[in-house]
């Protein structure tokens, strides 16, 4: 009886542990995502502006000679972000700049955090990871899943 009780206690714990776990576990470190496409770079930029309209971002800059991409500002909390499309041929990478929107207040000037950081990934609920999971969606708009690669730059 109390080796039942163990199993059952035990399996309980199983179906547990796999049901809290998070399907979209990002790694640590990873500072771009990297796709690849079937279409020119012409076809991939208008395809990534239609993309980027859609989930209601601004385009900032598109630079057609050497085909980039990046975003207006958007806000997060208390942070604003810009998406960074690189197109090489048919190879892709985004990546994002973020910084927060606070400042320090010492006398009458306000000194903020410096800013301008590129995404790298960290901590589970991080505004890194939030921030990436937003690019992920994108480019899942644009590749399926199997098509993309992360570059990885530290743990």
């Amino acid at each position: 009886m109390s080796k039942n009780i163990i199993h059952i206690v035990c399996l309980l714990f199983l179906s547990f542990s796999v049901l809290g776990q998070d399907k979209d576990v990002i790694p640590k470190g990873i500072n771009k995502i990297i796709f690849n496409t079937n279409l020119s770079e012409k076809e991939n930029i208008k395809s990534i502006v239609r993309v980027l309209k859609e989930n209601d971002y601004t385009i900032q800059k598109i630079d057609s000679i050497s085909f980039q991409i990046e975003t207006s500002p958007k806000n997060i909390s208390s942070y604003t972000y810009t998406i960074l499309f690189n197109i090489f041929e048919s190879k892709i990478s985004i990546s994002s700049r973020y910084n927060s929107n606070m400042g320090v207040q010492v006398g009458i000037l306000t000194i903020n955090d410096g800013g301008n950081d590129v995404i790298t990934t960290k901590g589970k609920n991080s505004i890194q990871n939030i921030i990436f999971r937003k690019m992920k969606g994108l480019v899942l708009e644009l590749v399926d899943e199997t098509q993309i690669q992360y570059n990885i730059v530290s743990k």
